[in-house]
């Protein structure tokens, strides 16, 4: 029984770890410094393929397990595949580079023709001959999207604390960046780049 348990508990040790230092619910407990946060960032696949590894390890040896012929290892599996549940849940809705993701595709208002709410607010932006509007609430959420104005990619990013938004080319030494956010560190977005 003791293998189960500390593989179960190796499991949720690798999940909390990749969860905790993120979630909007657990941020300030934890309190990671920034470098911390973004090496626990790099390394989540690693912590998570532990995880599987040893909650798929703790599920085997509960079914496998026998006292005198008979199953000693349900509570043991029904706490695994619970816990998975259970994190799985509070992970897909509470984890910040996930609920932080950009939309596909921003919309864009469609000029003269676009009905807005009275106290509506947007964002916009001109470029070149080209110029285009986003309605706030689009990516007040998100805090970023990247979008494309008179044939240059742009990251475009608003910050609903300070009500202030920037725009800026998604290049850098004329390689275009895939940015995608880390985390929320003390109510700043860190983002980062494969490129």
């Amino acid at each position: 029984m003791w293998v189960g348990t500390i593989l179960y508990l190796a499991g949720l040790a690798c999940l909390l770890t990749t969860f905790l230092p993120f979630s909007p619910m657990t941020i300030d407990l934890v309190n990671l410094r920034r470098e911390s946060q973004l090496a626990i960032h790099r390394h989540r696949r690693i912590l998570w393929a532990g995880a599987g590894l040893s909650w798929g390890g703790a599920v085997l040896w509960g079914t496998l397990l026998t006292v005198d012929g008979n199953p000693a290892g349900p509570v043991l599996v029904w706490l695994t595949l619970g816990s998975a549940t259970a994190m799985a849940v509070m992970f897909w809705s509470g984890y910040v580079p996930l609920v932080m993701t950009p939309p596909a595709a921003p919309r864009h208002l469609p000029g003269r023709s676009a009905t807005l709410a009275p106290d509506a607010m947007v964002l916009g932006i001109a470029l070149g001959e080209q110029a285009c509007a986003y309605q706030r609430d689009q990516i007040a959420r998100p805090h970023y999207f990247k979008d494309r104005l008179d044939e240059r990619d742009l990251i475009v990013s608003y910050c609903i604390l300070c009500n202030s938004a920037t725009a800026f080319a998604a290049e850098l030494n004329n390689r275009p960046l895939d940015l995608r956010c880390v985390t929320a560190f003390n109510n700043n977005i860190p983002i980062e780049s494969d490129t």
